[in-house]
């Protein structure tokens, strides 16, 4: 009789674990799915970060052209003034 209880504790305490290994098991399997979402949302947004950053730098390099051009087209003016008065 008392190996009959022993047995039946043995077979409660074996279904107890089992469940909680699977509820743990489910748990875990969650937190890995929302850490590679988020994962996924910071190599996103990385990404965009990254795209906007090289746009910028492409508009500041195009914006810095076209005043080192001007610049130099009025250099270009006020030297060909400056030879004028000097000629006359």
């Amino acid at each position: 009789m008392r190996r009959l209880g022993l047995i039946c504790i043995a077979g409660a305490a074996a279904l107890a674990v089992s469940a909680c290994s699977e509820t743990a098991q489910d748990q875990i399997g969650e937190a890995a799915e929302a850490v590679g979402d988020d994962v996924e949302e910071v190599a996103d947004d990385t990404g965009a970060a990254i795209e906007n950053a090289a746009d910028d730098a492409g508009a500041a390099v195009d914006e810095a052209g076209e005043d080192i051009g001007a610049a130099a087209d009025e250099a270009g003016q006020e030297t060909e003034e400056a030879a004028d008065d000097a000629a006359n």
